[in-house]
C-alpha cells in the first residue's frame, strides 16, 4: 500500500527538530523536571543539559552545529538551553538570555514560542 502525506492542519505554533547531534554522543534519554518550579520536557545531554525541550510556557528551544569546531570561553550550549528553558517564557525573553551568556562553540539555536515568534539564532 503506498503512503499517502497529508498536510497537517495546526492551529498552534510547531517546532519540528532533525538531528545533527553525534550519535556517538546522544544519551537518548527524554526527562520531564520541575528544577526551580518550571516544568521542562527535554532531550538531556549530559545528565542536566538539553539538547531540545519546551516549557510549561510554551517555549522550544532546539540547537543545530554551527559550521566551525573552534572553541573559545564560554558554557556549553546544553547548559545555556536548560538557562533559558528554565528562566524563559517567550521567544524574545530567550534572545536576551542568549545575549548574555558565552558560549564555548558556534552553534544555531531554533526558538519557538506558543504566540508564534519564531527565530533561528546564531550563537
Amino acid at each position: 500500500m503506498p503512503y499517502t502525506v497529508q498536510p497537517l492542519a495546526l492551529l498552534q505554533p510547531v517546532l519540528f527538530r532533525s538531528y545533527d547531534y553525534s550519535p556517538r554522543l546522544f544519551e537518548g534519554t527524554v526527562a520531564l523536571t520541575n528544577w526551580g518550579n518550571t516544568r521542562v520536557i527535554s532531550t538531556i545531554d549530559s545528565l542536566w543539559g538539553c539538547l531540545d525541550g519546551i516549557n510549561e510556557f510554551g517555549l522550544a528551544v532546539s540547537l543545530a552545529y554551527g559550521g566551525s569546531r573552534a572553541t573559545g570561553v564560554g558554557f556549553g550550549i546544553p547548559i545555556i538551553l536548560r538557562y533559558v528553558l528554565q528562566t524563559c517564557d517567550t521567544t524574545q525573553q530567550a534572545i536576551e538570555a542568549l545575549n548574555h551568556a558565552p558560549c564555548h562553540m558556534a552553534y544555531n539555536i531554533t526558538l519557538n514560542d506558543c504566540s508564534g515568534d519564531a527565530r533561528v539564532r546564531s550563537h
